[in-house]
């Protein structure tokens, strides 16, 4: 169940062709592959992705037969993690030392924002290169050896594949939907049964 994790949020590149109107909440299906290239272990898994466009964003995730295993909330100050398999959560500063120590991604939260929204990556040390078409093509950071690319499918889906030496993540994404507000939507309720950590 820990190697589920790892992919998780990874997640993810965006179907979405044009600006979004601010503040909008979007909901986003999508299915994601995750491989460990160290311990040679696949797994499938969908991924519901809610939120609103550099701000917010949650991801559940679930294996086949729908069960769920694991959820994600990350705002701009704060960053939580439930494992129900596990029946534990973590909690801390939104961080890639956060992510990296709760789910073993090696990745800042604004990552997950521009994989979905199929944007620039900027930090130290990203370099990204756009298509004829002038959209995003492919982002990668050099000391990570970490490379992100977008691929156009049928339909308007999005494929993002994520990978270095140690992992491969691809995300199939459908277009988004808007989809009304909710105050639960970004905050992670954890059951008291669950032992909490924080980072």
């Amino acid at each position: 169940m820990k190697f589920i994790i790892p992919f998780f949020l990874f997640l993810l590149g965006c179907a979405t062709k044009g600006p979004q109107p601010a503040l909008v909440v979007q909901r986003f299906d999508t299915q994601a592959v995750y491989q460990d290239k160290k311990n040679q272990r696949n797994q499938q898994l969908n991924l519901e992705v809610i939120a609103r466009k550099n701000k917010n964003l949650r991801i559940d995730a679930k294996v086949i037969f729908g069960v769920h295993v694991a959820s994600v909330v990350m705002n701009p100050d704060k960053i939580q993690v439930a494992l129900h398999a596990e029946k534990k959560s973590y909690e801390g500063p939104a961080s890639q030392r956060v992510l990296q120590k709760a789910l073993r991604l090696p990745l800042h939260p604004l990552v997950f924002h521009a994989m979905l929204y199929r944007q620039a990556i900027n930090g130290a040390g990203w370099t990204c290169a756009i298509t004829t078409q002038g959209l995003l093509s492919w982002c990668e950071q050099k000391t990570s050896k970490l490379k992100v690319v977008w691929e156009d499918l049928e339909q308007q889906e999005t494929m993002v594949t994520v990978e270095n030496s140690n992992f491969l993540f691809q995300w199939k994404i459908s277009p988004p939907v808007n989809v009304e507000e909710r105050s639960t939507y970004f905050v992670l309720k954890i059951p008291e049964s669950y032992d909490k950590l924080s980072l």
